[in-house]
């Protein structure tokens, strides 16, 4: 049923008619003159902006620019417009739609349940208004694609499929998302998700795109001082460095601990970067992925073939979501060159 909007407690706060925005009204026990007039003028605007709600392709641009950005700030940067405007914007759909189409919090905006059913058909609009336009010598994808990924795959893996994608739709913006947590497709925060853990139930696709070793690693400065271990049994009383315990970018992201003969880790972080560069001065060693440190002439592999560890990447994405062209292209890409990938040797 759609939410009406009648009174000026009606609306999301900073939104709806002018004559309809202000804070909650306290109930009392005899309506003043002032708080009647406001309401009724409140009503005849929501009903005036109704009859005359028609499709507006520029509000859908605004609409599709917040969902895909999640903020004001880089909504309004994408637009090249002020902030206000997108709100005033956003603030018309609502009342015209006759419901919140964001929920509001600290981290910016996320799509409500009719917000998400209203991205289907605003993605439609945007598909059938581009395919009016007059193809060009240089047609090609256009828009942006959010790829949540984890340091390691965004830093070593995928960095080929952007190049490529690059040359091909050179009108195409991918954003990689790396954050020191785990990033959610329920909540808006990218398009597409690649990561260590199984996805989530839900209207999900999913897909398998690859395993990968881990080994210990440690500079040579490291083991000229501290030995080099000869077997399992030797890593004790030697130093480690691993992830942060319940602070990284998955639940399964694999620590130091996988291994029990290693004594708990002194030095920690929730980045692979920065532990490579740990390692590297000889703070202690590390479990890294083979594609990252196998390669790297400051590092020598400890114990290898004795000490491995399997883990493997998914991609997933809102179904809705696989069937816009261009976020269809980037994960084809990305399946298609996690599938050739070879690491550096």
């Amino acid at each position: 049923m759609r939410r009406e909007y009648h009174r000026p407690s009606d609306f999301p706060p900073g939104s709806g008619p002018p004559e309809c925005r202000g804070r909650r009204a306290r109930p009392t026990a005899v309506k003043s003159t002032a708080f009647v007039q406001k309401r009724t003028a409140c009503a005849r605007m929501t009903r005036k902006v109704r009859r005359k709600a028609r499709v507006d392709w520029e509000n859908i641009k605004y609409f599709l620019t917040l969902a895909r950005s999640g903020t004001l700030t880089e909504a309004a940067r994408r637009m090249n417009v002020q902030h206000s405007t997108i709100s005033r914007r956003i603030a018309r759909m609502e009342v015209e739609h006759g419901e919140p189409l964001f929920l509001r919090s600290r981290e910016g905006f996320e799509l409500s349940g009719a917000g998400r059913r209203l991205l289907l058909r605003a993605e439609a609009v945007e598909r059938a208004v581009r395919a009016l336009e007059p193809p060009g010598p240089a047609a090609t994808l256009s828009g942006t694609v959010r790829v949540g990924v984890t340091e390691g795959y965004g830093g070593f893996v995928i960095p080929p499929v952007l190049r490529d994608l690059s040359i091909a739709h050179p009108d195409l913006e991918v954003e990689l998302i790396v954050e020191p947590r785990i990033i959610r497709l329920p909540r808006n925060e990218a398009d597409i998700l690649i990561n260590i853990d199984r996805p989530e139930r839900g209207p999900y696709l999913m897909q398998k795109l690859m395993d990968y070793d881990l080994g210990l690693y440690a500079a040579p400065r490291y083991l000229a001082e501290a030995g080099v271990p000869a077997g399992r049994a030797e890593l004790r009383g030697h130093r480690f460095v691993s992830y942060l315990p319940n602070i990284g970018p998955a639940k399964g992201v694999p620590a130091i601990s996988v291994v029990p003969q290693a004594a708990q880790a002194r030095t920690r972080s929730s980045s692979l970067g920065v532990q490579i560069a740990l390692a590297r001065a000889g703070v202690g060693i590390a479990l890294l992925p083979t594609y990252a440190a196998g390669a790297d002439d400051a590092l020598e592999p400890v114990l290898p073939g004795e000490v491995t560890v399997r883990r493997g990447y998914w991609i997933s994405a809102p179904t809705e979501l696989r069937q816009v062209a261009r976020v269809r292209r980037v994960w084809d890409a990305i399946v298609a060159g996690a599938r050739e990938w070879r690491p550096a040797r």
